[in-house]
């Protein structure tokens, strides 16, 4: 073999090295973008599915008539809302959601009782509000301790 014919051979060996080196790399990178992407996209499916879920806001005497009138087919009570289904209508599919405020109603129980509606009380959890709002003030404290410590 001549000496061009061997730097040819070796020079071919390390590009065929290099290309296989660099396809690894490639297969075998992980990028902190993907991660985003992926987050973005389960958050983006997620607001879509809640947002067809989303019950309807209706004022409190309108509930009160429904009640009335026979419609609720259950409700959750919590300390701020009451949420519900009304009972199916001829043709319809599904029960139609609503949700309303709590508003002091001490005959309330009774009206759930005499219209035959079932209905359960629902304990509030506060704690990630309680948590972030905590959490959400550390980095400004921190940073006023801070400034006050390089004074």
């Amino acid at each position: 073999m001549s000496e061009k014919e061997a730097i040819y051979v070796s020079f071919q060996m390390r590009e065929t090295k290099r290309r296989r080196s660099l396809s690894r790399r490639i297969k075998n990178s992980f990028s902190i973008w993907h991660v985003f992407l992926a987050i973005f996209a389960i958050i983006l499916v997620h607001d879509f599915i809640v947002a067809i879920q989303k019950p309807e806001e209706i004022p409190y005497s309108e509930f009160g008539t429904l009640v009335t009138a026979g419609k609720v087919a259950e409700v959750m009570v919590t300390h701020q809302r009451v949420t519900g289904k009304l009972k199916l209508e001829k043709g319809a599919k599904e029960q139609k959601l609503f949700t309303t405020v709590q508003v002091e109603a001490p005959d309330l129980i009774k009206e759930l009782n005499a219209g035959n509606v079932t209905f359960t009380g629902v304990i509030e959890s506060t704690f990630l509000r309680r948590s972030s709002s905590a959490f959400g003030s550390l980095p400004f404290g921190v940073s006023v301790w801070g400034n006050k410590r390089d004074s």
